[in-house]
């Protein structure tokens, strides 16, 4: 299963993840950098709701050659994640907006709790069917938190 996210980091910076769950863990990869709610990309997706109208095919098409999660995944970016199943504590759904988003389609966030105490917020962009999304994610034995 495969949804786009946005995360600040440093306050103000922020960078765009492809997100894969599976039956091994939530992988990241990253797709974008520094998006503005003024980015004529941001604009497309606002009138799409498509997600993926946000980000360059090119940023993301290396992540899908290889397995998430694996060590050739890792190394395409600094940036990229993967949290084994074990590492995770918890995973939170939080259907509000995130301020600040602008015209930026995003539809809440869900936050990730893993076992060394760091916490992640990963906005959901676009207007994905979010039962939907949870159930499959619930479907591969995570359970999901709804705040």
């Amino acid at each position: 299963m495969r949804f786009m996210t946005m995360e600040y980091y440093f306050l103000i910076l922020n960078r765009t993840f492809e997100i894969t769950v599976d039956e091994n863990g939530v992988h990241g990869a990253i797709a974008g950098h520094l998006m503005s709610a003024t980015n004529s990309k941001a604009l497309t997706a606002s009138a799409t709701g498509n997600a993926y109208d946000l980000v360059s095919a090119s940023k993301i098409s290396p992540s899908h050659t290889c397995s998430a999660g694996s060590h050739k995944y890792l190394k395409l970016s600094f940036s990229n994640f993967s949290y084994s199943k074990d590492e995770i504590v918890k995973i939170s759904y939080d259907r509000r907006s995130k301020w600040g988003m602008g015209p930026v389609p995003h539809t809440g966030k869900f936050y990730l709790t893993l076992s060394n105490g760091k916490q992640r917020e990963l906005i959901v962009l676009g207007r994905p069917e979010i039962p939907a999304l949870v159930s499959g994610i619930e479907d591969l034995g995570y359970t999901v938190h709804h705040t």
